[in-house]
């Protein structure tokens, strides 16, 4: 409850009112209507998306969605989120879950961390894909290893929910996929 407290001040300083949440896991709602997404739209260093246009840097939330769409095309991790939360919100575009994680997806494993948060989320609210605890903790650890805060607290309280096995499980897949990727570690 702490958390959740703290999540509608963080809201509220942004004079943002979260939509509905959900009893489960409250958090996904309150950061993802709260937040206009700038910082992490910057390429990792090594990610090799340094070369992209200089436009594709420069995007946000509110930016046209033909301008999205090409530098999610590109490939572009930090824009693939952003892109991803306009599917998850219906900002601008229907509303659709599955859209989401596709692009949460692509933006993951390219190891950008609020893309892995934000994937770690669907599986966790069950929005897109089916409720997955063991997923949801694997891209929470991954995304809370590279200093994902949000992740990190998410993390915290999915772990409330799942036996010591299932923790076990995603631990286990948060190192085979660290070991398959091993600059996967991009903001």
């Amino acid at each position: 409850m702490i958390l959740l407290r703290r999540s509608y001040r963080r809201a509220a300083s942004r004079s943002v009112a979260p939509r509905e949440l959900k009893p489960q896991i409250p958090w996904l709602r309150v950061f993802v209507e709260g937040v206009v997404i700038v910082g992490f739209l910057s390429p990792a260093p090594g990610s090799g998306q340094e070369s992209l246009s200089v436009s594709c840097a420069d995007l946000y939330s509110r930016s046209p969605l033909e301008n999205l769409t090409r530098c999610a095309e590109q490939g572009h991790a930090g824009v693939q989120s952003l892109l991803g939360l306009k599917y998850a919100r219906g900002a601008g575009v229907p509303e659709d879950g599955a859209e989401a994680v596709r692009w949460y997806r692509l933006a993951a494993e390219q190891g950008d961390a609020e893309g892995q948060w934000l994937l770690g989320s669907m599986y966790g609210n069950g929005d897109g894909v089916p409720e997955d605890d063991v997923l949801a903790y694997m891209w929470f650890n991954l995304s809370g290893a590279q200093g994902h805060v949000s992740a990190q607290e998410s993390e915290d309280i999915i772990e409330q929910r799942m036996t010591p096995g299932q923790i076990a499980e995603a631990q286990r897949l948060s190192r085979e996929w660290m070991d398959a990727h091993p600059q996967g570690g991009g903001n």
